[in-house]
């Protein structure tokens, strides 16, 4: 069962001013961070850290997340993930929730709706806030 205390989260973002951000900001909500510069390092680390949920920039180098989602989907299906972009259309909203992203977040990112994604995830309940993506699959963030 994924519980706030022993929840752990893998945040893979290319920019490291990003990534550092968010994971101080993750851990302040208290949770265990990781962090992976790249999809490619993120799949590397997850069988060390075992993360819980994947928090995944859309575009970065050498791996994506829609790879990585297709990677975690295949390989580790019980790790949950959510898709950030910067660059967010509806086209990548639906293939993100066609490969079971449970949200899909556009930055600047929305913190409130990130930390309730994670309570509901630790509350063991998934699938986001009511809205978020898996609630409304034509949502595009």
């Amino acid at each position: 069962m994924f519980g706030k205390g022993n929840a752990r989260v893998l945040i893979a973002e290319d920019s490291e001013i990003q990534r550092t951000t968010l994971a101080v900001l993750v851990r302040l909500w208290g949770f265990d961070t990781e962090t992976a510069s790249d999809g490619l390092e993120a799949l590397q680390k997850i069988p060390l850290f075992h993360p819980k949920l994947v928090i995944s920039d859309l575009q970065m180098p050498r791996m994506g997340g829609i790879e990585l989602l297709e990677v975690l989907r295949s390989k580790v299906p019980d790790v949950a993930c959510i898709i950030v972009t910067g660059d967010g259309t509806l086209e990548t909203a639906e293939a993100v929730a066609a490969l079971g992203a449970i949200d899909f977040l556009e930055k600047p990112v929305d913190l409130e709706r990130l930390r309730a994604d994670l309570l509901r995830l630790a509350a063991g309940e998934g699938g986001g806030p009511p809205g978020s993506l898996l609630h409304n699959p034509a949502h595009a963030a």
